[in-house]
């Protein structure tokens, strides 16, 4: 996280400056000035459901100040950014004929704090990531009479040999790859046991 300076209200400026900025994770996140008033914004990982898609199609899944007002590129930055503004009511702004007195005014800290909020909002729906995870189950001739029906195993004859698909079908063990009863031949048994979740499952289906 770098911090750059704190938020000044003033006439709007030529370009954009930066307050703070950082990422957590595949995550960046960054906080600006117009002058006028501050903004805020995430950029997504392509491998994310959001990546790609309008601020108005996630507008009621993502909670942030006056809600999503931008979707897309950012001049002379990479990546797809979602933002926000902080110039609404009850904001402090300098905009044309906009000119508060008594109203909010945002600090750098707080709008930080806002981007990290909806990092884990877009966290929140990502997909699943998961690899499969075998452990040597038997080596020899596999008992039948020990593993449930349709249980799969990847079976080598030896260790220098190619990875068979083998199934307990009807009592007896199928070979997929040879198509033949294997109930009597010797194996390096190698059964699937769990999943490895890399990102919680915990989103919606969109």
């Amino acid at each position: 996280m770098t911090i750059y300076k704190e938020m000044e209200y003033k006439m709007r400026l030529p370009k954009f400056e930066k307050l703070a900025e950082g990422q957590e994770g595949q995550y960046k996140w960054l906080a600006i000035s117009l002058g006028t008033h501050p903004c805020g914004y995430v950029s997504v990982p392509k491998n994310h459901p959001f990546y790609g898609k309008s601020y108005e199609d996630i507008q009621d899944k993502i909670r942030v100040h006056g809600g999503l007002s931008f979707g897309g590129k950012l001049h002379g930055l990479k990546d797809l950014w979602f933002g926000w503004d902080y110039a609404h009511c009850r904001d402090h702004t300098w905009l044309m004929g906009w000119k508060s007195g008594n109203d909010k005014k945002w600090t750098t800290k707080e709008i930080v704090n806002e981007c990290l909020s909806v990092i884990k909002q877009f966290r929140f729906y990502e997909r699943v990531s998961s690899k499969t995870i075998v452990r040597l189950t038997y080596n020899g001739v596999i008992p039948k009479d020990t593993f449930k029906p349709q249980q799969a195993f990847l079976a080598q004859s030896s260790k220098k040999d190619t990875f068979h698909l083998v199934k307990l079908i009807g009592g007896e063990l199928y070979d997929f790859t040879t198509r033949d009863i294997v109930s009597e031949v010797s194996w390096y048994a190698w059964e699937p046991i769990c999943v490895e979740v890399e990102v919680k499952e915990q989103g919606e289906n969109l």
